[in-house]
């Protein structure tokens, strides 16, 4: 059957107005295969069957009412319809009545009947007698039908509102342009609203006779109470949307919505919680109020204890990333919170992992950076921590036992604030937390926390690079060279985050190549020091950075700098001979094939011009390629320094004659390496156009055997972690 072929069939049958079981059986058709001109043909039959006195056909066309104005408000726009319906609602709101239901006695007993004739008030969560009017909050026994229609019209009347009021979502069709409805809410059902509301709130202060009976602990909640959250955060949620229709209700309702958060049940209930800090968070700048106390009541008393509720985890976020512009400019949230914002996405990793990433660029400030660093490349650390406090939790005694001992690093790691003093800076630490680890298990919560590291720290230190000052960038890379081997001791995880560490660190001084004048102390003391497995690959990317950026025209680099870093790698150098001198460090002869053609002389220019990206990337895992790389980009560095401070040339020509004299025990692509430096460093200057040349690499394509052209036709900037070439 094709969709006008249903319309005309429901329409036939919905002609029958007065029968209520074809009404109910064809709404469901009517409401999901009808169109839109379906509906608005039957519109007028809706507003008829809600504003009738029958029951049975309001309780039955409420709800498909509701849905056509959430899914086609436009069709009452040229209709009075919404006026009855809003009259209707507010009948249900004001004038349910204040007694239970009559009870009927089967007996004939006259007192039975008397009795029946007087039914019970209604009364309050205390037990008290109602003596205002009917509410959700209400209690009777049973309740009589206005009553029911009076939570029907509450349940449905946020979504009423924001469908005519509210500011209207993007429609696919619009190209993401809100739409314009134009509908002004009514004042006298606005006054009901407000005055039903505030009703309710006035009774959420009473606490339910369940609880003054039967004491419960804060994890098990009564129905009562629960009723009472609901009933609270839908309170929350229109008074944000009669807000938005008319901002000059927001003096009346503002008062209103700050007690709230003097309240214990909301502040113990996230989702109110939330929904109340957003009415002020969107309204402080109408009356210059600062929200950030109750943001770090929030974000300090309730999220630092309750990372492991997955609903307030999840409302968290969705708060931060719907107003993430709002709260970085008009608060302190990100600058301030993050800490529990770290704990929601290491106790659940894999769920907002997405939303972590579109918040950490809003977290990252000049006052935040180096703290979030350290919070990052701790998270499997802080996964570990936080699995233990749960696994003692009612284990007293054990909880005891190690708090004295760890103390410094929960109160650190469970932080809910930053600022706090930083624990990396004590050299006690690493051996505390070799402490902690030793014996713990690598479990599927931590090892799924080490997966996501290195992808953080890639969006932090791009975010440095884009969003900061240089120097935030000069600060971040000593402690990058000081927690390169200061990681959770999990092998796989250590080496992707050394390995990020390391493209980060090339990242960054491709972008400002004089921090080798600013860092000179730091980088030559990490290359002397360098003894080390952790550090073997660093020390490797440092040598090329001497060689590569420490130029007068690139880093306004003085010629006695120059002899510094050359000072530093010459007795470097010098120790990695002597090693392979005395046989320590056996280099296989067959590994000259890993690098093929890199000893023919037209490729001088492209492999001096910028290090063979599988010099320093290695596409073998094997550690004993790691000296013969190493040796590569040294005699380069060096080969580079003395080009652009002569006096250098002699000095470089003793330690390669040092090389070729025990060439026995330096792998050939070493050898040849030397020989071709030596004879371009004999012609100063053809050294000083081939070797001192800015950093710029030719790209091409070639196969893994092939060499690159003897004169490049195109020279264009090229990232460091590029492809290979051969």
């Amino acid at each position: 059957m094709g969709g006008k072929e249903l319309d005309v069939l429901i329409q036939n049958n919905l002609k029958m107005k007065h029968d209520t079981k074809i009404i109910q059986l064809l709404l469901p058709l009517l409401l999901g295969f009808g169109d839109g001109t379906a509906l608005d043909l039957n519109l007028a039959n809706f507003v008829q069957w809600v504003t009738t006195p029958v029951p049975e056909f309001r309780s039955c066309t409420l709800p498909g009412l509701v849905k056509i104005a959430r899914e086609h408000p436009e069709l009452f726009k040229a209709t009075n319809h919404i006026s009855p319906i809003e009259e209707q609602f507010g009948s249900f709101l004001l004038k349910a009545s204040t007694v239970s239901e009559q009870r009927h006695s089967s007996g004939k007993s006259f007192w039975k009947l008397a009795m029946a004739a007087q039914p019970d008030p209604v009364t309050e969560l205390d037990g008290t007698v109602a003596r205002e009017i009917f509410t959700v909050l209400n209690i009777a026994q049973p309740f009589t039908e206005d009553q029911l229609f009076n939570f029907y019209t509450f349940s449905v009347l946020y979504d009423w509102l924001n469908s005519f009021y509210g500011i209207p979502s993007p429609t696919p069709s619009s190209d993401n342009t809100p739409r314009t409805l134009g509908f002004k809410l009514n004042s006298n059902f606005q006054e009901i609203i407000i005055t039903y509301c505030s009703r309710l709130l006035e009774q959420s202060k009473l606490k339910t006779a369940s609880a003054m009976v039967a004491p419960h602990t804060s994890l098990s909640k009564l129905p009562e109470e629960l009723l009472v959250e609901i009933a609270v955060f839908e309170v929350v949620r229109i008074f944000q949307l009669l807000c938005e229709a008319d901002p000059e209700l927001f003096p009346r309702l503002f008062p209103i919505m700050k007690k709230l958060t003097n309240r214990p049940a909301v502040r113990n209930n996230g989702s109110v919680f939330l929904a109340v800090l957003k009415f002020l968070l969107i309204h402080s700048q109408q009356t210059m109020y600062d929200p950030d106390p109750q943001f770090k009541i929030f974000f300090e008393e309730f999220l630092g204890s309750h990372y492991t509720d997955c609903l307030a985890a999840f409302e968290t976020f969705d708060f931060c990333v719907k107003y993430r512009q709002k709260l970085a400019g008009q608060t302190n949230v990100f600058s301030m919170y993050f800490p529990p914002l770290f704990k929601i996405l290491v106790w659940s990793p894999v769920s907002y992992l997405r939303e972590f990433t579109v918040l950490l660029p809003y977290m990252i400030s000049s006052s935040t950076a180096v703290e979030i660093f350290h919070s990052l490349l701790d998270f499997p650390l802080l996964a570990s921590v936080m699995e233990k406090i749960e696994s003692d939790r009612g284990q007293e005694e054990a909880i005891e036992g190690e708090s004295d001992k760890y103390r410094v690093l929960y109160n650190y790691l469970l932080r809910n604030e930053s600022g706090m003093l930083n624990l990396w800076e004590s050299s006690t630490t690493s051996l505390l937390i070799k402490q902690f680890c030793q014996g713990r298990q690598v479990t599927t919560r931590v090892r799924a926390v080490c997966e996501i590291v290195p992808y953080l720290i890639s969006i932090f230190v791009d975010v440095v690079l884009s969003e900061l000052s240089p120097e935030i960038s000069l600060e971040l890379i000593p402690i990058i060279f000081q927690r390169i081997d200061q990681l959770f001791m999990f092998e796989s995880f250590q080496r992707e985050v050394r390995k990020i560490l390391e493209m980060k660190v090339l990242a960054i001084f491709q972008k400002n190549p004089w921090f080798v004048v600013k860092l000179k102390d730091q980088i030559t003391a990490m290359i002397m020091d360098s003894h080390s497995k952790s550090t073997e690959e660093l020390t490797l990317c440092l040598c090329w950075i001497v060689g590569e950026y420490a130029s007068e025209s690139l880093s306004k680099i003085t010629n006695e700098q120059i002899t510094d870093y050359y000072g530093t790698l010459e007795s470097f150098a010098y120790e990695k001979m002597s090693l392979a001198k005395m046989g320590i460090l056996q280099i296989p002869r067959e590994i000259s094939s890993k690098f093929p053609g890199i000893s023919r002389l037209d490729e001088v220019n492209n492999s001096f011009s910028s290090v063979h990206t599988s010099v320093l990337n290695p596409t073998t895992p094997d550690d004993q390629l790691y000296i013969p790389r190493l040796l590569l980009v040294v005699i380069s560095a060096m080969s580079k320094l003395a080009a652009r401070w002569q006096p250098l040339t002699s000095r470089v020509m003793l330690c390669f004659s040092k090389i070729l004299r025990h060439q026995e025990h330096h792998d050939r692509t070493v050898v040849q390496r030397v020989n071709e430096c030596i004879n371009i460093l004999k012609f100063p200057s053809i050294a000083s156009s081939i070797l001192n040349s800015p950093f710029r690499r030719v790209v091409f394509l070639a196969t893994p055997h092939s060499a690159p052209p003897i004169v490049p036709a195109t020279w264009v900037p090229c990232p460091l972690q590029s492809s290979s070439v051969s």
